[in-house]
């Protein structure tokens, strides 16, 4: 016996297809390293430089996309020690006022100086 599908709601299909149709038009405007290779050599350039013109481009982009993630952490993180510290109370507070400066017991009496 066949599963019935999962069913897509009517109010999601516009959304589908227009992503979809995103995604074919970006892969319409790709190029697999042969194709680069056939323009290059109609241009007279060496599939050799072709090659290493496509590595140079495929490791600056992870570079790139490797400190997009290390300044995404980092902002985070960030975020996270800003919040851990409104939270806590190490942040002064108005009027010069520390949540952190030393209370006095309400018992205590303070002595005059001298």
């Amino acid at each position: 016996m066949n599963k019935p599908q999962p069913r897509i709601s009517q109010e999601h299909t516009d959304e589908i297809f227009a992503l979809a149709a995103q995604l074919q038009a970006k892969h319409e405007q790709s190029y697999s390293l042969a194709e680069l290779k056939k323009i290059g050599a109609e241009a007279h350039i060496s599939p050799e430089f072709i090659e290493r013109a496509t590595k140079q481009i495929q490791r600056k982009k992870q570079r790139e996309s490797r400190l997009e993630t290390i300044l995404e952490s980092l902002s985070n993180a960030v975020a996270v020690m800003i919040l851990f510290s409104f939270v806590t109370g190490f942040v002064g507070l108005p009027n010069g006022h520390c949540s952190l400066a030393k209370t006095q017991p309400e018992n205590t009496r303070v002595l005059p100086d001298g």
